[in-house]
């Protein structure tokens, strides 16, 4: 998540330990020396390493838009649901399918439930529910989410 995605500041107290935790180990990438981040093109993360045989991760586009389409409605100009462009929406809805486990899948599915329907008390336990959607989403998952846009061309 980056600063500039309005969920950031209701996870802003994770940031600092996100940033701090070491990578479980380094990735080698297809060979690419940018990465666009608004527009501009910066230098590609130092950590990642340059491959020019096989590697350990690509980087894929998704569209935003075609993600979400079948949960969106509009009326009078009104574009729903209200949570559309929240990221534990978003991640709902490109990691959800993926998930082959049974318990794991109930679980998703039910915080997800809870919180659309607003099965919560309070605000702090409204993001607790984002918070563990998103954590359970992404466990053990070999996809992960790149705030940056990318070109992998060679």
């Amino acid at each position: 998540m980056t600063p500039y995605h309005g969920d950031y500041l209701h996870h802003a107290d994770l940031v600092g330990a996100a940033k701090a935790a070491p990578p479980s180990r380094a990735l080698r990438v297809p060979r690419f020396g940018f990465a666009f981040v608004r527009g501009s093109a910066v230098p590609a993360d130092p950590a990642w390493r340059p491959a020019d045989g096989e590697w350990d991760a690509t980087l894929e586009e998704v569209d935003l838009r075609g993600l979400v389409q079948e949960a969106t409605t509009r009326l009078n100009g009104w574009i729903g649901p209200p949570w559309l462009k929240e990221g534990w929406f978003q991640a709902h809805a490109l990691y959800a399918r993926g998930v082959s486990d049974a318990a794991s899948a109930g679980a998703i599915e039910e915080t997800f439930t809870r919180r659309v329907h607003g099965g919560y008390a309070s605000d702090v336990e409204r993001l607790n529910l984002e918070r563990r959607l998103v954590s359970l989403l992404t466990r053990g998952c070999e996809v992960s989410p790149s705030a940056t846009r990318s070109d992998a061309r060679r």
